[in-house]
């Protein structure tokens, strides 16, 4: 076992070892440095509070930051190391499985079964520690919510394990240890992320598809795992949860007015591609194009639809088959039911504002691990050729690796990782800004301007695209006195329609002094009129549409600015006079 755990440690710190100096990235500043976990070690106290969300997270953010402050490395190495360890679990729970009842028929464990189940556990593992779907989950330090979630739930589905067979061999102390330790795994699992929430209905359906015994207890046991269904909901919500679930349902969704329908039918073609990904991970990004569908009878909903379904459907056949035939087709058909349940959280009908993230496959990829890797060891010992399954293993996970390695160097600054971003989804104006904003960290206004404009062009609702043409033009530093930063939406609450106004002609302006820069006058002059359509009067904006109309040569159109500028400001006319040779 030790050499498996070390073979899988070396494929995966390799895979991952150009991650150690990587830059914070995305909303990483906000939730882990920014973060009040960081500061507030209280989350101690609140561990097992029923009225706190995510507190192992926090605090395990915390202690890093208390231990090594702001500095980068600790953080990744601590991401790596929760990676190593869901991986190692991942072989155990192969191997653990391979012990129950159902797969041994009741008999001690053959030589041949164990050599399954042990071939069949380390592919699994490292499948899961190498494939780059995963690095979303990694190398986005923010999304150790994720990764640790899992830990916890397949040390959960472990310990469980452990329990049954206990009991099975009626050695009464080690059943409460090892369930003991389920239910704090559990509380761990639910105390890190929501997608924890799952974890009763896996502890059910593998008591269902792995053990034996008497009815009775069986669903006593059953029906005590499915009261923790109640954690999560009772976390969020409190007394009120079994007062009023009207209010409640309709609060669950995460900064979206979407219809839980209309989510539902997007997710089904996401999913589908969360598979493709899987399979030939290619296009991997921060930001992909998902389109939103409000109806079932579109072809890609239906298409996703038919190849899910069969897929379920397969999972389902094969536990039954299992029954009747070779016991490795249950646990494949468990990993396929594994990876539809885990993803019910967030790609069913709770709607999230972003319809799709790649670290959301982190915990479902475990079931896909338990087909793979059991069904590569099952075709081994049907083969009877261990070692070309091991060298066609070896040469796949080889191969995942470097494309692991690859993608991982996308996320070495947020400058590569959204430059990477706008030519996966060029039609996204998040991307186009955030690359902006990249730059913008780094002192470099002059190449955010572009994709500043782009994301305009995209999208010109969102305040923080224009806020940062504000933050482009003051660090450009050649245009004082010439623009206004905007820093809210409303600069006044007495008089909205006043705040709206002067907001957006100093928005406009600003858009115009963008153009400017980069030698574009004719949309700079069209930015300046649609600032003078909220603020007639803006002398600033006057004279910029001066400027801009000498450099097309259009001197009536200065001039008229000039005359007007003589009334508003006399300063500003002066020095437009002095272009013009007044």
């Amino acid at each position: 076992m030790i050499w498996r755990l070390l073979l899988i440690t070396v494929v995966g710190v390799a895979a991952y070892a150009n991650t150690f100096t990587m830059a914070f990235n995305f909303d990483d500043n906000s939730n882990i440095i920014g973060g009040n976990a960081l500061r507030n070690m209280g989350s101690l106290r609140d561990l097992f509070s029923l009225r706190t969300m995510r507190s192992v997270g926090d605090i395990s953010f915390a202690l890093t930051y208390r231990a090594w402050g702001s500095a980068v490395m600790p953080f990744h190495v601590g991401n790596l190391l929760i990676h190593l360890t869901t991986a190692w679990l991942v072989a155990a729970l192969v191997l653990v499985t391979g012990r129950t009842p159902f797969m041994t028929g009741g008999s001690e464990l053959s030589e041949t079964s164990l050599r399954t189940a042990r071939l069949g556990g380390l592919l699994a593992g490292l499948l899961f520690v190498v494939h780059p779907i995963q690095t979303q989950a990694v190398t986005y330090l923010v999304q150790r919510y994720a990764s640790l979630a899992t830990l916890w739930y397949l040390a959960a589905t472990i310990c469980y394990a452990r329990a049954r067979l206990a009991a099975a061999a009626c050695r009464w102390s080690k059943v409460l240890a090892w369930g003991l330790l389920t239910l704090i795994m559990t509380l761990f699992a639910m105390r890190t992320k929501e997608i924890a929430f799952t974890l009763p209905l896996i502890l059910v359906a593998y008591e269902l598809c792995f053990f034996r015994g008497r009815l009775r207890w069986r669903l006593a046991a059953m029906g005590g795992m499915l009261t923790l269904l109640a954690v999560i909901p009772y976390t969020l919500f409190g007394p009120a949860l079994f007062r009023n679930l009207g209010p409640i349902w309709e609060s669950l969704r995460v900064q979206t007015a979407m219809s839980r329908t209309d989510y539902f039918f997007s997710q089904l073609p996401i999913i589908a591609k969360y598979l493709r990904l899987i399979v030939w991970p290619a296009g991997q990004s921060i930001e992909h194009m998902a389109v939103q569908y409000k109806s079932f009878w579109n072809a890609p909903v239906l298409a996703a639809a038919a190849l899910l379904l069969a897929l379920l459907l397969t999972g389902c056949l094969l536990i039954w088959r299992g029954a009747r035939g070779v016991r490795t087709w249950r646990l494949i058909g468990f990993g396929i039911v594994w990876f539809f349940l885990a993803l019910t959280v967030e790609s069913s009908i709770i709607p999230i504002v972003d319809l799709i993230f790649e670290h959301r496959v982190y915990l479902p990829f475990v079931g896909i691990c338990l087909v793979i890797g059991p069904g590569a060891a099952l075709l081994a010992e049907r083969l009877r050729r261990t070692e070309l399954v091991l060298a066609a293993g070896g040469l796949l996970v080889l191969a995942l690796a470097v494309v692991t390695y690859q993608r991982n160097e996308v996320w070495r600054t947020p400058v590569t990782l959204w430059q990477d971003a706008t030519i996966k989804a060029p039609f996204s104006s998040r991307a186009w800004n955030n690359l902006a904003y990249a730059y913008l960290r780094e002192k470099r206004p002059g190449e955010a301007l572009t994709p500043l404009l782009r994301s305009i062009e995209l999208n010109p609702g969102p305040p923080d695209v224009w806020n940062n043409v504000g933050i482009a033009l003051e660090q450009l530093g050649q245009f004082t006195g010439r623009f206004q930063r905007n820093y809210n939406m409303f600069r006044t609450s007495a008089d909205l329609l006043q705040g709206q106004s002067a907001w957006f002609a100093n928005a406009y302006n600003n858009l115009g002094l963008a153009y400017e820069y980069l030698q574009q006058p004719a949309a700079a002059i069209q930015a300046y009129e649609t600032s003078f359509t909220y603020l007639p009067d803006f002398p600033a904006a006057r004279f910029n549409l001066g400027y801009s109309a000498l450099m097309l040569g259009n001197r009536p159109l200065a001039e008229e600015q000039y005359g007007r500028l003589r009334q508003l400001d006399p300063a500003l006319a002066a020095k437009l006079g002095s272009l013009l040779g007044h």
